[in-house]
């Protein structure tokens, strides 16, 4: 059984919290899904499943693969 999530109380606990280049601006539920919508440290708009930013999964819009930030961890 799946748990129904309070777009506003997502709203209020992540809106303007950041996940390594993302800042999420946004809650958005589309075609049933939850999304956050990010501004990437590119500058870039970028929206993606809640689950993925928070497990760290997605970093970024794409730009961190590239990124020198990257490139100093190793």
């Amino acid at each position: 059984m799946s748990k129904k999530f309070d777009l506003s109380e997502l709203k209020k606990d992540y809106i303007g919290k950041i996940f390594t280049f993302l800042t999420i601006t946004d809650v958005i539920r589309e075609d049933g899904i939850i999304k956050f919508v990010c501004n990437c440290k590119c500058g870039k708009l970028y929206s993606s499943y809640y689950k993925k930013i928070l497990s760290c999964h997605t970093k970024s819009c794409g730009c961190y693969h590239h990124s020198k930030e990257k490139a100093n961890l190793y």
